[in-house]
């Protein structure tokens, strides 16, 4: 009985060490866009110099337009980039207020227009940014990232209209994006009550 019982052992050793080894499932990197760091930006088009991406008369309010305009320095033309691991992409804050660059209707087509509006949490306001080999950056809609931002026939002219059109890789679809200071806020006094005298 004893030998029956040795020998029972040495076989389960030998099932034991006939066993595959475990082996770890290969990991697979996924690549990131997220090709600028967190801050502030002007966006200039690779169409010309100083042509840049603009909150229609700086008005703070959704619905405000983004067009093209000459490079002028004003937070009109200043916009805060802030990527979004979960969904490898960019929510783009324009200065001169609480929003932000937004697909109108959320619509993935073409000549679907381009503008401002409060924060929420839509693919409208998402915006994965790639880089090309020429050092641009174009910009794609994560409602459909086969649509980009483009100023619609390389109209080079102050006051053109942005809109969505479908991804091409021409010079209309290309963005140089510079960083900028962040812009001066105009809180010179605290919160609280005061009597408010003229100066005459």
């Amino acid at each position: 009985a004893i030998n029956n019982l040795q020998r029972w052992s040495i076989d389960v050793a030998k099932v034991e060490a006939a066993k595959p080894a475990k082996t770890k499932p290969a990991e697979t990197s996924v690549a990131k866009n997220n090709t600028l760091a967190d801050g502030w930006y002007t966006i200039g088009s690779k169409l010309r110099d100083n042509y840049m991406l603009d909150a229609a008369g700086g008005i703070p309010r959704a619905g405000t337009n983004i067009q093209m305009w000459n490079k002028n320095g004003t937070d009109a033309q200043k916009f805060y980039l802030t990527y979004d691991s979960g969904r490898d992409a960019y929510k783009i804050k324009s200065a001169v207020g609480n929003i932000y660059l937004d697909l109108a209707g959320a619509i993935s087509k073409n000549t679907i227009n381009i503008q401002t509006w409060s924060s929420n949490t839509s693919c409208a306001q998402y915006w994965r940014i790639t880089k090309n080999s020429d050092n641009t950056h174009t910009i794609h809609s994560t409602c459909d990232t086969n649509f980009t931002i483009d100023v619609p026939g390389g109209n080079k002219t102050a006051g053109t209209n942005v809109w969505l059109w479908q991804n091409n890789g021409l010079d209309p679809q290309k963005w140089v994006f510079s960083s900028v200071a962040e812009p001066a806020k105009n809180n010179t006094l605290a919160d609280g009550w005061y009597t408010i005298g003229s100066k005459l």
